[in-house]
């Protein structure tokens, strides 16, 4: 072996032996972030209902995913097996970021509700959490049953509606039906939209849209279908807020009248305003 063979092969005997001694030295804390790396995000996922042996009539119910956002492919909601809410971006809320689970429309005693994660990689994983909600008392029988009434323009711009809906010198028919799921009310094109309600003396209180179906054709009742969305708010995935309201209600035979206290949208008090007539 040449002098300048033998210098070459000691110098990589000294490269390698460094390079096992810095493998060596790794700190524990540093061989465990190497060995996870490439390796997925548990999955997990709970619910602002874990926990909760009973359900108020109205609630947040919010899955919260253990990976980020970008991640997830869906959060779907079911409630006793049966697909209710699907959401697509954070935060994931039952009925849109401004949402409420509303139980009104379930029969009292035990359900199963069940949030479920699915991942863009086609990972899965579920939180469910059987409870138990109440009966929603019915509203005064003297108010309960259907109500129509014709909604004109001078409803509209009393209400400070800026874009009629209606055409030139025709009115819209409208009804109204309380029971205890809520306030239905049902438009003049067969859909409507159903909001939770609580009848306090002459005053009855309109909440949050009660939300029963994903789908995007709603539910069918009184003869109208597709009910569905809110009658104050966009009805959109970005929406803030639902405005809440309140009407003073009165019934003198077969007429009901409701006038506004705070209406909350323009749009509610041009249809809640004025003399409805009992059909059912």
């Amino acid at each position: 072996m040449t002098p300048s063979s033998l210098s070459a092969a000691r110098v990589s005997c000294t490269l390698a032996a460094a390079a096992v001694a810095a493998a060596m030295l790794l700190t524990p804390a540093a061989a465990q972030g190497k060995a996870a790396q490439g390796k997925a995000v548990p999955l997990k996922v709970t619910s602002t209902l874990d926990g909760l042996p009973f359900l108020p009539l109205r609630s947040r119910w919010i899955a919260r995913p253990s990976v980020s956002a970008a991640s997830i492919s869906s959060v779907t909601f079911t409630i006793d097996g049966t697909l209710r809410w699907t959401e697509k971006a954070a935060p994931y809320v039952y009925a849109g970021d401004a949402g409420f689970l509303i139980t009104t429309w379930l029969a009292p005693g035990r359900h199963i509700f069940t949030a479920t994660v699915t991942t863009k990689d086609g990972r899965r994983t579920s939180d469910s959490v059987v409870t138990r909600v109440g009966r929603a008392p019915n509203p005064p029988a003297a108010l309960t049953g259907v109500w129509a009434r014709r909604q004109t323009r001078a409803d509209q711009r009393r209400a400070g509606e800026t874009q009629s809906l209606l055409a030139a010198g025709k009115t819209r028919l409208y009804r109204i039906a309380f029971d205890r799921v809520g306030a239905w009310v049902l438009n003049p094109a067969g859909g409507g939209a159903v909001e939770q309600i609580g009848v306090v003396g002459n005053t009855i209180n309109v909440f949050a849209p009660v939300e029963m179906n994903p789908t995007g054709a709603g539910v069918a009742a009184y003869g109208a279908r597709g009910i569905g969305g809110a009658v104050c708010g966009d009805g959109g995935p970005a929406v803030r807020s639902f405005p809440p309201g309140s009407f003073r209600w009165a019934v003198r035979g077969n007429t009901l009248t409701l006038s506004h206290v705070r209406a909350g949208c323009s749009t509610r008090q041009a249809i809640w305003d004025g003399t409805w007539t009992r059909v059912q």
